[in-house]
């Protein structure tokens, strides 16, 4: 659930970071086209000007570069605003998208700790189960053995081949230790 979390916050900060590019590349897009269009008039009031002056002195333009000058300088200084704006907000929503992630990140790792206790738990009492088991089929077989019980009927309540040989041999044989040594190997390969 928490990694589900943790995927949905990336999914709708990603979303959230690309929707605001977008809107200040749009919004800057709009500056530019409103630059363009009063340039755009300038430049036909100019060549109105040329042509109903077509015969006298050429006019004087000094107003309308200054005009265009001006609005290049606020064209600037608005797109300027607005890569400001767009870089503090991406900055701010960095800053809190990676505490977000960081606090659910956080959470896994702890669950993830208590899986392991847990498990290890559940891994422990499983293996004293194993043991506690072992040793009363160890006692049972060794009380039916020493009671003269018929071999083969023993050896039919376990299964056939390799294995049956090696619990008998374990369970009722000689080697007192071995049944310890099984287990404990057994448990040293779980704790790895």
């Amino acid at each position: 659930m928490a990694n589900k979390k943790k995927k949905k916050v990336i999914a709708f900060c990603l979303l959230q970071l690309q929707t605001a590019e977008r809107d200040a590349e749009g919004q800057s897009i709009g500056k530019i086209d409103e630059y363009r269009k009063k340039e755009k008039h300038i430049y036909r009031a100019i060549e109105t000007k040329r042509r109903l002056d077509n015969d006298g002195p050429l006019p004087n333009y000094d107003s309308d570069e200054k005009e265009l000058l001006d609005s290049i300088e606020a064209l600037n200084g608005e797109l300027m605003d607005i890569e400001i704006k767009l870089q503090n907000a991406l900055k701010i929503s960095t800053g809190q998208f990676t505490t977000q992630v960081g606090a659910i990140i956080t959470d896994m790792k702890s669950f993830s700790e208590e899986l392991f206790k847990d498990v290890a738990e559940e891994v422990a009492a499983f293996y004293e189960k194993l043991k506690e088991q072992c040793n009363a089929e160890k006692d049972s077989l060794i009380a039916r053995l020493e009671n003269n019980e018929d071999i083969e009927q023993v050896m039919a309540d376990y299964p056939e081949g390799d294995p049956q040989e090696f619990v008998v041999e374990v369970v009722a044989g000689d080697d007192k230790e071995l049944l310890s040594d099984t287990l404990n190997h057994f448990k040293e390969q779980i704790d790895q």
